[in-house]
């Protein structure tokens, strides 16, 4: 589906229009929040694409009507809390190899997630400006939600844990 140079006043819209082109699950839940489901190797990851009225730093620095488009994916797992420590030096080491995106940990829930977002002035955005936010959420949780499998899992160091998960094998089993 060629939505190249277009643009709409809610990439949200745009950003449905893709997935059926794309055939990715999804689930609108109004004009602020879309749900992709994004099928991996390691999972399916549940990507929730939020929009909202800039209200933080940035919008300090940009116009008044700039909006906020903000990408979350949960990973489906749990850290223990005597895993906190490991768990929070593996997200230092993971967020220090990232261009863009963070992981966090809900220290109350043990929850991992990782955020990217981006601020979008005067309602314009571009496809390739949504699809690089998927792509870059979709390979971030798929390279490094095994870390986070291998640490709550396994008693081993957040360094063994992301050693684990950054071995490159060649050809497929």
């Amino acid at each position: 589906m060629a939505l190249d140079g277009m643009s709409i006043h809610n990439p949200l819209d745009m950003i449905e229009q893709l997935a059926s082109g794309r055939e990715w699950l999804s689930d609108r839940r109004g004009d602020a929040e879309l749900i992709l489901w994004l099928s991996g190797a390691q999972a399916t990851h549940e990507l929730n694409l939020y929009l909202g009225h800039n209200t933080g730093l940035s919008s300090r620095l940009s116009p008044s009507d700039a909006l906020d488009l903000q990408a979350v994916c949960l990973l489906d797992l749990k850290i223990s809390p005597d895993r906190n420590t490991e768990a929070l030096t593996l997200l230092a080491h993971i967020n220090a190899r990232l261009w863009f995106g963070h992981f966090d940990l809900w220290i109350d829930d043990g929850v991992i997630l990782f955020r990217y977002g981006l601020t979008i002035e005067s309602g314009e955005t571009g496809v390739r400006q949504c699809e690089a936010l998927i792509q870059c959420s979709y390979e971030a949780c798929e390279t490094y939600t095994p870390a986070f499998h291998y640490l709550s899992h396994a008693e081993i160091s957040a360094e063994q844990a992301l050693a684990a998960c950054m071995f490159e094998t060649a050809g497929e089993a």
